[in-house]
């Protein structure tokens, strides 16, 4: 016997789906007992199954994840941003889980679906009227106040003809509220292109951030704070996140997006004490044994620039 494998209980499960392993319950699986697990289960009939004794299941291993946290938690709990809801659709009917059918349509019903590209390279995005109005004076809030006509598809989301590739980035924002995936230098220029396209100002307030810290590795210890009374704040740090002190570890956790430049969410709550770049000069100044000098941008937001040196 190979003591290296792990030991499965009767009541332990092992998914194999398109290559990526899930460990779950046979409870979980058979939440739903017409769905296509509690079959694969109950039945007589013989399933597939890896070297490890994992059911190998032919299907989308990432998009697999939501299907299982829907049976785990009874209830569609998605990630922020998430726009795979037709591949997602797709899957709950292979598994013939109508309750997870049913939550999706509501979902829907929510949300404010945007076809974004020409063509083949078409993406669908569910995204909440509340994001999508997140700067008031956007290509956005002129869309969904019905003011003009706009295009929809058949299936009723609005279609914008921009870039597709670039449009993620454009939701991190809105529903994130900063740049926080991995982006290269020519696609920040096009990102800022977006941006002026869509009339989103304070995004192209953190598209100068991320390109001024480029500018700046190597050099003083920059972090930009964007900080919203009424939603998400971000910070972003020209430096390795092995050169911050801990102190300033305390304030955000960040992840690194480019050359030298890191970025990450502020819990709101952290950043509510703050009510001025003097405040938050005071912080550092007490935290650290650096100098620091502050400057402040005020818009919907604000931004907060603290430079140690």
């Amino acid at each position: 016997m190979d003591s290296a494998r792990p030991r499965q209980s009767d009541n332990q499960i092992g998914l194999n789906v398109g290559g990526k392993i899930y460990l779950t319950t046979r409870d979980t699986l058979t939440r739903y007992p017409n769905s296509f697990f509690a079959i694969m289960l109950d039945s007589d009939i013989p399933s597939d199954k890896d070297a490890q004794g994992n059911y190998l299941i032919d299907r989308d291993g990432e998009i697999f994840r939501q299907v299982l946290n829907f049976m785990r938690c009874g209830e569609l709990v998605l990630p922020r941003g998430f726009s795979e809801f037709d591949l997602l659709e797709h899957e709950a009917d292979f598994f013939s889980l109508e309750a997870l059918e049913v939550a999706l349509r509501e979902a829907a019903g929510m949300s404010v679906g945007i076809a974004v590209g020409t063509g083949s390279t078409r993406s669908t995005y569910m995204m909440t009227r509340e994001a999508l109005m997140r700067e008031k004076e956007s290509f956005f809030t002129d869309m969904l106040d019905g003011g003009k006509p706009f295009p929809r598809d058949r299936q009723d989301n609005y279609v914008i003809s921009r870039n597709n590739s670039l449009f993620h980035h454009v939701v991190d924002y809105l529903v994130r509220g900063g740049i926080l995936n991995d982006i290269t230098s020519s696609d920040l220029q096009q990102l800022r292109k977006e941006a002026k396209y869509f009339r989103l100002q304070m995004l192209e307030q953190h598209i100068q951030s991320v390109e001024f810290l480029r500018q700046q590795a190597g050099f003083h210890l920059h972090i930009h704070f964007f900080y919203s009374e009424n939603g998400p704040c971000v910070a972003y740090s020209g430096k390795l996140r092995r050169d911050l002190d801990r102190s300033l570890e305390k304030l955000w956790k960040g992840y690194q997006i480019g050359n030298e430049v890191y970025a990450g969410e502020v819990d709101p709550k952290t950043m509510s004490k703050f009510t001025s770049a003097s405040s938050v000069k005071e912080f550092f100044s007490t935290q650290t044994s650096k100098s620091v000098k502050m400057s402040e941008l005020s818009s919907n937001c604000t931004r907060i620039n603290v430079q140690l040196y």
